[in-house]
């Protein structure tokens, strides 16, 4: 599923049900394996673990067929597909759908209806995209707010201000062109119980993006550039690009934080876990009598259940 609420599963377990039931009409043992990648687009390429471990067993050769409910839920940008057509023909793994035809990759026709098919899942896609980028355009020449999460200081239409939360936004304006620090604003806040929209304390990356937002000095920025809006302004243009060029002169930059001191920290991801988890670097102590002594290691972030040293892997990857 492309889009689905937090803890939503309901149109995958339909469809997962009507996958089992086009299975158990034809025949096939589906003997337990389910791939279900929810609220993952398909459109754009991104990480989706399911599928990535869904061809992982293709090319290990565990797979027959592959029952999806329409071909639109297995592939829906061109390379993804043109690439995973590819590895289906080499396999010799076909494509069964419950809406849909079934098609057998292995064949010079079966690779031409996926093709076709999947052209026109892209072709709505795009166009979909197309109809809402007009749309978006059309709300930035009238002058309306930007849809989505809503914004500290207004209410969620963007319409109208949020007057208590409007005053803290603007003190931290003229606190930073006062000469108080990112940290220290988010510290006033949090000492006196101000949460950010989330309920939650504020950092001073969370201050940062509220200074540089364009949206308080009544602005929308549209493809690079910025158009005039009819909602109520918190503060004036001015005051927004005197803090915009304090935060970003490059005078002012402090450290750039750590390193990278092992090639896949924060990259790498646990072969173990079947939901993406990112493995994490870190240490362990050396044998017992060895005190001081520690070895860098990959360990999944998740659990503790998988750990790696990081000195083979990362030269196997140089």
């Amino acid at each position: 599923m492309s889009k689905a609420d937090e803890g939503d599963e309901d149109g995958v377990i339909r469809q997962g049900e009507d996958s089992a039931e086009l299975a158990e009409r034809r025949g096939i043992r589906l003997e337990g394996r389910r791939f279900r990648d929810n609220d993952k687009s398909a459109t754009h390429g991104k990480h989706r673990p399911r599928y990535e471990l869904l061809m992982a067993a293709v090319q290990r050769g565990e797979v027959d067929v592959i029952i999806v409910y329409m071909l639109g839920r297995l592939w829906r940008n061109r390379r993804e597909r043109a690439e995973g057509v590819e590895i289906l023909r080499k396999h010799e793994v076909s494509v069964l759908c419950v809406i849909g035809p079934e098609l057998d990759i292995t064949t010079a026709a079966g690779r031409l209806l996926a093709g076709l098919l999947g052209e026109v899942d892209t072709f709505g896609v795009e166009q979909m995209s197309e109809r809402e980028q007009r749309e978006m355009r059309q709300r930035v020449e009238r002058g309306l707010p930007p849809t989505g999460p809503r914004c500290f200081g207004y209410t969620a239409d963007g319409a109208e201000l949020v007057e208590d939360e409007a005053a803290e936004v603007k003190n931290c304006f003229h606190a930073l062109l006062a000469g108080a620090t990112l940290s220290g604003v988010a510290a006033d806040l949090n000492g006196r119980g101000i949460l950010n929209r989330n309920g939650r304390p504020w950092s001073h990356n969370a201050i940062r993006g509220v200074l540089l937002n364009e949206r308080y000095a009544g602005l929308r920025q549209y493809r690079g550039e910025l158009y005039p809006g009819k909602w109520p302004v918190i503060v004036d243009e001015a005051t927004w690009r005197e803090a915009k060029h304090v935060l970003e002169d490059e005078s002012r930059a402090t450290s750039p934080g750590p390193g990278r001191r092992w090639l896949l920290s924060g990259m790498a991801r646990c072969g173990v876990c079947d939901d993406g988890t990112t493995v994490t670097s870190g240490s362990r102590g050396g044998p017992k009598g060895t005190r001081g002594l520690t070895a860098p290691l990959y360990r999944c972030r998740k659990t503790k259940h998988l750990a790696r040293g990081t000195g083979p892997i990362d030269l196997t990857v140089e």
